[in-house]
């Protein structure tokens, strides 16, 4: 890819969506427990498994899956960046769960990873509040790496595409 104008055309691209993705998932409302469904009960069954994501561009991830008796859902969680050994540490077959979902939040797989919280004798296995928070996060990165790439761009089109355009210039 030697031409100009097409690695401008890219980066430009790249700069939008990772600026536009930064900024939709920083505004994007907090998840609210009293809007999720609600289930408590005994944990059935708990592996680990690796599924089709079901995004518009498919990727294999990890879960721990997990299946509350007397609901007729599978769940998974599915983690980014920890490790899913405090899952696998307390959570344990015959405990009893308080699970709060999105009840749309199944894959094409039939896995609900839409978890807000997860609740063992009263203590937040998987927060609310905190993953509310890792998406910000993840936000300021998309938006700081946009504005990087936004540099970039600039940098490129002010010595590269200016500069091939007055040399085209100069030759007429």
């Amino acid at each position: 890819m030697t031409n100009p104008k097409k690695r401008l055309q890219l980066f430009s691209i790249i700069t939008l969506v990772l600026l536009a993705g930064g900024i939709a998932i920083i505004l994007t409302k907090p998840q609210n427990l009293a809007k999720l469904e609600t289930y408590e009960g005994i944990l059935q069954e708990m592996s680990m498994r690796r599924i089709n994501d079901g995004a518009p561009t498919p990727a294999i991830i990890d879960i721990l899956s997990f299946k509350v008796k007397g609901l007729d859902i599978k769940f998974g969680i599915h983690e980014q960046f920890k490790s899913y050994d405090g899952y696998v540490q307390n959570l344990h077959i015959g405990d009893t769960v308080k699970v709060y979902y999105d009840k749309w939040g199944s894959n094409s797989e039939g896995f609900n990873l839409r978890i807000g919280q997860i609740e063992k004798n009263g203590v937040a296995l998987i927060d609310v509040a905190e993953r509310d928070d890792e998406n910000k996060i993840a936000g300021f990165v998309f938006l700081v790496v946009g504005i990087i790439f936004l540099i970039v761009t600039i940098r490129f089109y002010l010595t590269k595409v200016r500069v091939s355009k007055t040399m085209l210039a100069n030759n007429d």
